[in-house]
C-alpha cells in the first residue's frame, strides 16, 4: 500500500517533533520532510513533492497562506492542510482564497489530524469541527462570487455591444458579416466567460462596464 507522504512546515521545531511522533506510527503515513520557512520550503520542494503539507500560518517573513499560494501554483497537486492556533474567520477565508485543502487548529487531537490527512489526501476537504458550517458555506459563497470572469475578446466585447442594445443573433451577423451559427459560439462563450445565465444579466455587465450606454 503506498504511504501518505507528508511533510510538515512549522517554524517551532518542538511542533514539528510532536506531529511526527503521533504520525510516525502510522502504518499508512510517512514524514517526508519538514521546513520551517520560506527557503527552506522552496530549497526542499525543488526535489521533493509531498502528497499533503501540513502548513501553520504563523511563519518568519512570509505567513503560510502566502507560501501555499506560491505552492499550489507551482505544484497544484500537492495537498495542503492548515493547522493554526488561530481560527478566526479572517484566516479560514484567507487560506480558501489560497486554494488549501483543509483547516484544523492545533488544538486538534490525533484521530481528527490523520482523518484530516486521509481525507485531503483524496481531493476532499476537511476543516476543524469548531469551524462552523454557516461560516464556511458563507465564506465559500463569497469566494466563487468574488472571481474576476474572463476577459472577453475584442470580438466577443463588439457581439456582447450588440445583443445587449437589443439586436439580434441574425442582425449581428449580417452587421459583421458572419455566419448566425458563429454569433452564437460567440454568445455561448461569453456566458461562460462572465458566468451570467441570461441575457438581462449579459445588459447589466455591458452597461456597468461601459461597453454601452442602454
Amino acid at each position: 500500500m503506498k504511504k501518505i507522504k507528508v511533510f510538515l512546515v512549522d517554524d517551532h521545531a518542538i511542533v514539528r517533533d510532536g506531529i511526527s511522533a503521533l504520525l510516525m506510527v502510522e502504518d499508512e503515513i510517512e514524514i517526508a520532510g519538514e521546513a520551517s520557512d520560506e527557503v527552506s520550503v522552496d530549497r526542499i520542494l525543488s526535489h521533493l513533492v509531498p502528497d499533503v503539507i501540513i502548513m501553520d500560518i504563523a511563519l518568519p517573513g512570509i505567513s503560510g497562506i502566502e507560501i501555499s499560494k506560491k505552492i499550489k501554483t507551482s505544484h497544484s497537486s500537492v495537498k495542503i492542510l492548515i493547522l493554526s492556533a488561530d481560527g478566526c474567520e479572517q484566516n479560514v477565508f484567507d487560506a480558501l482564497s489560497a486554494g488549501v485543502n483543509g483547516f484544523l487548529l492545533k488544538d486538534t487531537g490525533k484521530e481528527t489530524l490523520i482523518r484530516a490527512i486521509k481525507t485531503v489526501f483524496r481531493g476532499e476537504r476537511f476543516f476543524d469541527p469548531s469551524i462552523s458550517l454557516t461560516v464556511l458555506n458563507r465564506l465559500i459563497d463569497d469566494q466563487q462570487n468574488d472571481k474576476t470572469p474572463q476577459k472577453l475578446s475584442t470580438r466577443e466585447t463588439e457581439i456582447l455591444k450588440f445583443i445587449s442594445e437589443g439586436l439580434s443573433h441574425k442582425q449581428v451577423a449580417a452587421l459583421l458579416f458572419i455566419s448566425k451559427r458563429t454569433v452564437d459560439t460567440h454568445v455561448n462563450n461569453i456566458f461562460q466567460k462572465l458566468n451570467i445565465h441570461n441575457k438581462a444579466g449579459l445588459v447589466k455587465y455591458a452597461i456597468k462596464n461601459n461597453i454601452t450606454s442602454v
